[in-house]
């Protein structure tokens, strides 16, 4: 995966547009000094919002910040902005979706506060997570500040649009080498805690993060667990409404796996999960192994479909349809080059896979796909970096 080292590389968000798989369009955006990575997209009936990582000047230093992105369904920018955080780092991390509307004027989505301190050690004296607040100009709103055990990292935020519930949270610990536990938070629509929860047993190192919801309010949090010394698996959650585990799972190998997603299906009748295992498939396949599935709502796997390749894929956000396809984006290699292209793929309910595409604009970029969104024509609206 990419190093921290991108906030001094020249990246820019990428919004594409696909019917099909097919890009109809796409468009290139860049905010001055730095860095724009569109992690998170949201659509209105009439915009497209993109929230990621951008960087402004703040005296002679770049100090990371949230970069604000609004155009029109044709792609046209009618609104950029980065948002000062002043001394402080404040921005979009977790290269995963999560920019939500809570009405028709606010959107929210979280994101990491960090004060830095100095460059030796501690480094960070504060890292947080935070949920902000915006109108749709990109303007603050309101932010909230969660320090957990210490060291707090957000990986996503939820809507629930039923409940008017808000869900985000990650990982919190003591310090960054500490084993840490999951951690979840709820508030209303209006910003407010209801609850907060810290699941694991404070040994191994935890991490949620990645949430749905069931039709009864029941909360699923996905993620991963570090198992020292050298073994990582997926691990989910069933949490009821209160923030309450009633129902925990590992899925993965004995090897060093990523997390896992679980999304709930539309019919609320089964789970479908994404994970990159440490699994090879094939000889010359790609020593890591991603796979979609589907499992019933106690775990089980019906089926998985293995994305297997003689080159690296991985999946950062994962949606299901009414009609029971499953869609993902990404990323891939394609060839000796190893440069990565944006990648997405479309399953029927049965996991067959219906097609794949890889994206570039230029052979020797970087290209990731991290959020996309179904349009109202039937095709979709991702955005990514290229850089």
């Amino acid at each position: 995966m990419r190093s921290r080292n991108f906030l001094f590389i020249l990246c820019f968000c990428l919004p594409l547009k696909f019917l099909h798989g097919q890009t109809t369009f796409s468009k290139l955006y860049w905010n001055y000094p730095a860095t724009t990575l569109g992690l998170a997209i949201a659509l209105s009936d009439e915009n497209i919002y993109v929230v990621g990582r951008g960087a402004s000047y703040v005296g002679p230093y770049l100090r990371p910040n949230v970069f604000f992105l609004r155009t029109d369904y044709s792609g046209n920018m009618l609104l950029s902005k980065n948002v000062l955080s002043g001394e402080n780092y404040t921005y979009r991390e977790g290269f995963t979706s999560g920019l939500e509307f809570i009405s028709d004027s606010i959107l929210a989505f979280a994101g990491i506060f960090e004060r830095f301190d100095t460059l030796f050690p501690p480094w960070f004296q504060e890292h947080n997570g935070m949920i902000y607040f915006f109108d749709l100009e990109g303007d603050t709103i309101s932010t909230k500040r969660f320090i957990g055990d210490g060291f707090l990292e957000f990986s996503r935020l939820y809507y629930d649009r039923v409940r008017k519930r808000i869900y985000a949270g990650g990982g919190t610990r003591d310090t960054l080498i500490e084993p840490g536990l999951a951690y979840t938070v709820c508030l209303d629509s209006a910003g407010n805690l209801l609850w907060d929860q810290r699941l694991g047993d404070g040994i191994l190192t935890e991490l949620t993060g990645l949430y749905d919801v069931f039709d009864n309010g029941n909360i699923v949090a996905g993620g991963i667990v570090s198992q020292p010394p050298d073994q990582q698996n997926g691990k989910w959650y069933k949490m009821d409404g209160n923030g309450n585990a009633y129902f925990e799972k590992v899925v993965g190998t004995f090897g060093y796996d990523r997390e896992i997603e679980i999304k709930v299906s539309k019919n609320q009748h089964s789970l479908i999960a994404r994970q990159t295992i440490d699994t090879l498939i094939s000889p010359g396949d790609y020593e890591k192994c991603t796979y979609i599935g589907k499992m019933d709502t106690n775990g089980v796997f019906l089926w998985r479909t293995f994305l297997n390749d003689v080159y690296y894929k991985y999946l950062y956000t994962t949606r299901t349809f009414s009609d029971g396809s499953i869609v993902a984006v990404g990323v891939r290699y394609v060839d000796d080059t190893f440069e990565p292209h944006g990648y997405m793929v479309k399953l029927d309910s049965n996991g067959t896979v219906l097609w794949e595409r890889d994206y570039t604009n230029n052979p020797d970029g970087n290209h990731y796909l991290y959020d996309f969104q179904k349009m109202p024509d039937g095709g979709y609206i991702a955005s990514r970096t290229w850089g």
